[in-house]
């Protein structure tokens, strides 16, 4: 456990997953604590005046309710800013993959209980960045980019999370397999695959890692290939046995990593479209602090 915050700000997308109640319940759980709080709502490609008027006012935690994609385009400026205050994410979005990864209870009401009651700690993960956009958990390129790319903005208001798998079945018709060069710390290496995903964290919003032994702390990012259609099937059976969606799959590790393909593949940074290949890629070490909840953090104030 920490100190709870004396003092936060509230950044929220309301385009971002489902049609739900935001500001009352946040305005009843806040209300009658001693907390100071203040909320910005985002608007279209309005994210870094929004974190710039938020910092300004000193706050404790910076709490964005949004979808992986937005906590993204809030660090990206965060760091521009050079900016030390912790960042939280919510349950905002669709597939909320960060938050699930950082014990983020689901339940809007829950998690602000957390939060008001020091239920969570503090720590320093590192950050990627391709084309001056930040990621936390992954640069996902060709095949794995297109999984998000078919997912509509209606559909995944509709449907939620099981948007995803709409918009798989829509990308395997234009599934095609490249030569991907990919050359991490100076060392190039070819590999025939459809799609190419640089890690920094493992999760994925569901129960299963996206890899074993991915450290988001470890001054490194990891690049997998996923060689064939075939693999979809196989990161199938890895999540049923409870190993890593993509263990097994050809991994490199490195600070500094380029991809680049025959023909131009679609870039996601964190689900949010950058450009295609070719992309470079680095990784800054501990960058960004963020809020972790549930069993590691009650056992670190232990």
């Amino acid at each position: 456990m920490t100190k709870p915050p004396s003092r936060l700000h509230i950044l929220i997308n309301p385009a971002s997953g489902q049609e739900e109640p935001i500001l009352a319940p946040i305005n009843r759980r806040l209300t009658d604590t001693p907390i100071d709080w203040e909320i910005t709502v985002l608007k279209p490609d309005q994210e870094p005046s929004a974190v710039d008027a938020a910092l300004s006012q000193r706050p404790d935690l910076l709490v964005v309710y949004g979808g992986d994609g937005t906590v993204a385009k809030v660090a990206t400026r965060m760091l521009e800013r050079g900016s030390a205050v912790p960042l939280a994410p919510l349950h905002g979005g669709t597939a909320n993959a960060l938050a699930t990864h950082l014990g983020v209870p689901k339940e809007l009401d829950d998690a602000l209980a957390a939060l008001c009651m020091g239920q969570h700690e503090l720590f320093a993960v590192d950050v990627g960045f391709a084309r001056q956009h930040a990621f936390l958990l992954r640069l996902s390129i060709g095949f794995a980019a297109d999984i998000t790319k078919h997912a509509s903005r209606d559909q995944k208001g509709s449907f939620g999370i099981f948007a995803y798998a709409l918009s798989t079945l829509q990308a395997v018709r234009d599934v095609q397999v490249q030569e991907y060069r990919l050359t991490v710390d100076g060392v190039t290496t070819a590999h025939q695959a459809i799609a190419c995903i640089v890690a920094n964290s493992s999760g994925t919003g569901l129960s299963s890692p996206l890899a074993s032994h991915l450290d988001e702390s470890d001054a490194k990012l990891d690049a997998l290939l996923v060689p064939d259609m075939s693999w979809v099937a196989r990161a199938l059976a890895n999540a049923a046995s409870g190993a890593g969606l993509m263990d097994g799959a050809p991994r490199r590790s490195g600070k500094a990593l380029s991809v680049e393909c025959d023909a131009p593949m679609p870039v996601h940074a964190d689900g949010e479209y950058i450009g295609s290949t070719p992309v470079d890629v680095k990784v800054r070490h501990e960058a960004i602090r963020l809020v972790r909840f549930g069993s590691d953090a009650e056992k670190s104030g232990s």
